[in-house]
């Protein structure tokens, strides 16, 4: 009878952590346009969010203006390039600062396995 009571408690063990593992996944993209969906969603989310790198700089260093910009990602969903395509009302120094918080991002999705990403966005502050 202990056996079992064992087998059972390490069979719900096993469940659980398998049940984990499978919450702690990154979400998959295949497609462009579920990368670029999913890219807009969550830098726009980001300016939102309050204690994002985005939402501090757009606060605490008075980031204003509108400024499309190109951001590249690699297989492993981290920014490999910015390029500010343009900039409308805001400082040059502004530009180089949401340049520099975008270069350290990586996003938490996966992609394919030597694809790489390029998405067009616009921020406005």
């Amino acid at each position: 009878m202990e056996t079992r009571s064992v087998a059972k408690l390490i069979t719900a063990l096993l469940f659980m952590l398998n049940v984990f593992q499978l919450s702690a996944q990154k979400k998959h993209l295949s497609t462009p346009q579920e990368v670029e969906a999913e890219i807009h969603s969550i830098l726009n989310a980001q300016v939102l969010e309050e204690g994002s790198s985005l939402y501090k700089l757009k606060h605490k260093k008075e980031l204003e203006g509108t400024y499309i910009i190109d951001i590249s990602i690699n297989d492993k969903s981290q920014v490999i390039s910015v390029f500010i395509v343009e900039n409308n009302g805001g400082t040059t120094d502004g530009q180089v600062l949401l340049k520099d918080v975008l270069i350290d991002s990586k996003f938490k999705f996966k992609v394919p396995k030597g694809k790489r990403y390029k998405v067009r966005h616009t921020f406005i502050f």
